[in-house]
């Protein structure tokens, strides 16, 4: 039996799931409200966006953020939340905007409506309010790419080779030797 109700803006109004607390070891009730604006105000806060910032520009915990110039291309989570909302593409560009808006309109969704529209698994329809905000906040607070006008391919893979973190983190490392 659950003891606590917790709203959540991040889930939309009408999900709820129960779930084991660390802190207590006692079940709780998580209820959806579906509002954008405040689960982004929750993520800003958890990214730490607000930091005392020795050398700017900062990003994520007042740490030093340089600005960001080239081709980007996002994956894994980021692909398929731009998946989700038919914004992803190996050859176009996509904007952070694009998830502002598309989230907005998401998390103002009902809960029973989406499970409605969409036929995929509820554990994944219910993260896509949480992952939109995310996605916008890391981006433009984060990583201070224009809303508007961005150099982001939302992609799963490049010229047929599918696209991970480890590859990712070879091709960064590899940009760093000598030429």
């Amino acid at each position: 039996m659950a003891t606590r109700c917790f709203p959540f803006p991040c889930y939309l109004n009408g999900y709820t799931e129960v779930v084991e607390l660390d802190i207590d070891g006692k079940n709780h009730t998580i209820k959806g409200t579906g509002n954008y604006s405040l689960c982004s105000e929750y993520e800003r806060d958890l990214l730490n966006l607000y930091a005392k910032c020795s050398i700017p520009p900062c990003s994520i915990d007042g740490i030093y953020q340089p600005n960001v110039t080239g081709d980007f291309y996002a994956m894994s989570g980021f692909f398929y939340t731009a998946q989700f909302f038919k914004i992803n593409s190996e050859t176009n560009k996509t904007s952070a905007k694009q998830f502002l808006e598309h989230g907005k309109d998401f998390c103002s969704k009902t809960w029973e409506e989406v499970v409605e529209k969409y036929h995929i698994d509820k554990d994944l329809l219910k993260v896509y309010c949480l992952t939109s905000t995310y996605i916008y906040n890391l981006l433009t607070a984060g990583f201070h790419f224009d809303a508007e006008n961005t150099n982001i391919y939302f992609t799963s893979q490049i010229q047929g080779t599918t696209l991970n973190w480890a590859l990712g983190g070879l091709i960064a490392e590899a940009s760093l030797l000598p030429k």
